[in-house]
């Protein structure tokens, strides 16, 4: 039985081996031999007739991978708009499309497309494709009162993608046609865009049509036409003042289009008693750009706290030079609402020095009732120079905020200000006694950095060194490493910290070992490890250290070799400044 069916596999094999190759449509009759384009289509166009209907949608398909060079199948593609299966008609409505203008004789059939709804896209693009010859033909649908509306938008539609060839039509459709053809033909001259400016005339008088749905239409239309409808800007101010309030709104949406013609009425509409369509006035203001500015810091002005926003967000875009935006952020500090003054101090915060003249008013700012407004109105302070009055006092009033952040942020200003602080001594030395361990310690940091370190000073980053943020550690750290105090005051403090589980922190107690000359054995080793540290900084102040421990760093030149490789070049720098000074070789120190 087994050999009896291993004979029977073995002869359906040979049979099968002796078939002729399939010949698809996509195929050459020849095999191995290139057919011409005319043969190839000619092989497509008999497929497309054929009884199966896989073979005639392939066929269709095939055609319209061709393009152009199968124009001469346009007769035959044309019929296949008939064929009984959709999928058919759809390949052949998308071949038409690739070939082009050359497919002209087959508008008629594309427009009939246009009615079937499972087709009617590929209509409209093929339509679009063939161009102005396809225009009469999409011209007469629109004009059939008897037809679906679905099938005017979408002649419509394949008018507006056609494009300047479909304008003159389109304007006639605007002044002797209906309500209905009117704001088609507007849709249409809108979706083909600026190069429908000619239009523009036509378009501003069926702006007098009182049917509402075809003013949203046309002012549509001319948004979209953009700034060269800018004529329409007298037509599209007083229907802005019209009684229709949705009118109202398509008009002031479709001025901010309409480029800088359209400013005043816009500013205009800043006045509205309606908040929300003062709202839609900002934006469109937005889409003028920044010759829109002037009126965006009006609409600082407003009570409306989204139009404020609106207005404050672009502001952030446009970015104005200080003058021209400062004054109306100060004036915005006074604001009911909370969201607006925290917009309008964040933004002077932003700007920094260039908001010097907003000093006084951040000063009071610092009072808010709102945590947020205090805090950013304290960066905006601590970005100024203490030269200016209200900046030094305002900050070190800050420092007795109910907000640990804000306490503690202050001290951090008050330090770098500087030496023209020192008017705030006092008041920084009662805050060593803080209960707040972060405070003392920021409060330690601003004493050293305006130069008026006190005995109270030492034990208070001594103290930090053991606390249990790794941050404050380090800010302790590198307090220490800027006083000039007596080794016995913080070696064993130092010494200690150079087993911290922080890496930073290790760096840091070893480089201010190095700096007060009170250097251990175990300096060198946690200088070596720093060496390979992520920030640069650490890397750096490393290698500085051990350039200045000379000699007595002999064990580091290997880590330091490997240093000089350094992407940074002041790591480079000082790594080759400690290796000629282990070695014994004179080096100047880094500027």
């Amino acid at each position: 039985m087994r050999s009896l069916c291993l004979l029977v596999f073995c002869l359906a094999l040979a049979s099968l081996t002796m078939l002729p190759n399939p010949v698809w449509p996509h195929q050459s009759v020849v095999a191995g031999q290139e057919e011409s384009t005319d043969e190839r289509v000619a092989e497509l166009v008999a497929a497309l007739k054929d009884g199966d209907v896989k073979t005639r949608r392939a066929a269709a398909c095939g055609l319209g991978r061709m393009g152009r060079e199968a124009r001469s199948a346009v007769p035959y593609l044309t019929e296949a708009l008939d064929d009984k299966h959709p999928d058919v008609r759809r390949n052949a409505i998308d071949a038409l499309g690739r070939i082009g203008p050359e497919a002209k004789v087959a508008v008629p059939g594309l427009v009939e497309a246009l009615k079937e709804g499972y087709v009617s896209l590929n209509a409209r693009e093929a339509l679009a494709s063939i161009g102005a010859p396809a225009v009469p033909g999409l011209m007469a649908l629109l004009k059939d009162a008897n037809e679906d509306p679905t099938v005017w938008a979408s002649a419509a539609g394949a008018l507006g993608r056609i494009g300047s060839a479909a304008v003159p039509a389109l304007v006639e459709l605007l002044e002797d046609g209906g309500p209905r053809l009117t704001g088609t033909a507007a849709s249409a001259l809108g979706w083909i865009g600026p190069e429908a400016k000619v239009a523009v005339p036509a378009l501003i008088e069926a702006l007098r049509s009182e049917a509402p749905g075809v003013r949203r239409q046309v002012v549509t239309a001319l948004g979209q036409i953009g700034p060269e409808a800018k004529a329409a800007v007298p037509a599209l101010a007083e229907l802005m003042r019209g009684d229709d309030r949705q009118v109202r709104y398509w008009t002031v949406q479709a001025l901010g289009k309409l480029g800088p013609d359209a400013l005043p009425v816009l500013t205009e509409a800043l006045k509205n008693e309606n908040r929300y369509f003062r709202l839609e006035a900002v934006r469109s203001l937005g889409e003028i750009g920044s010759p829109a500015v002037p009126a965006l810091v009006v609409a600082l002005k407003d009570d409306y706290i989204s139009s404020f926003v609106a207005a404050a967000n672009l502001l952030d875009k446009f970015e104005p030079e200080a003058e021209v935006v400062v004054p109306a952020y100060v004036e915005a500090l006074k604001h009911d609402e909370p969201e607006a003054r925290r917009r309008a101090v964040s933004a002077l915060a932003r700007l920094g020095p260039k908001a010097r003249s907003a000093a006084p008013a951040l000063a009071e700012a610092i009072r808010d009732e709102d945590g947020q407004v205090r805090f950013h109105a304290l960066m905006a302070l601590c970005k100024l120079s203490a030269q200016e009055e209200a900046a030094a006092p305002a900050v070190t009033e800050a420092r007795k905020d109910s907000a640990p952040l804000i306490r503690r942020t202050a001290a951090q200003g008050l330090a770098n200000m500087g030496v023209e602080a020192k008017e705030v001594i006092s008041a920084l030395t009662e805050a060593l006694d803080d209960e707040d361990t972060v405070f003392r310690c920021f409060a330690a940091r601003a004493l050293v950095g305006i130069g008026a370190e006190t005995d109270a000073v030492v034990p208070v980053l001594i103290e930090s060194l053991k606390d249990s943020d790794p941050m404050i550690r380090r800010t302790a750290a590198l307090g220490l490493t800027n006083m000039e105090v007596e080794a016995k005051k913080v070696i064993s403090a130092l010494t200690e910290a150079l087993d911290d589980e922080d890496t930073v922190l290790r760096c840091f107690a070893a480089c201010t070992l190095v700096g007060i000359g009170a250097e251990t054995d175990a300096v060198v080793p946690v200088l070596i490890e720093s060496l390979k540290h992520d920030l640069i900084d650490v890397r750096y102040h490393a290698a500085k250290a051990l350039a200045e421990l000379g000699p007595r760093a002999n064990r580091a030149v290997p880590a330091l070799t490997n240093a000089l490789k350094d992407e940074h070049k002041v790591v480079r720098t000082e790594a080759r400044r400690a290796l000629d000074l282990i070695a014994g070789r004179s080096s100047d120190p880094v500027k």
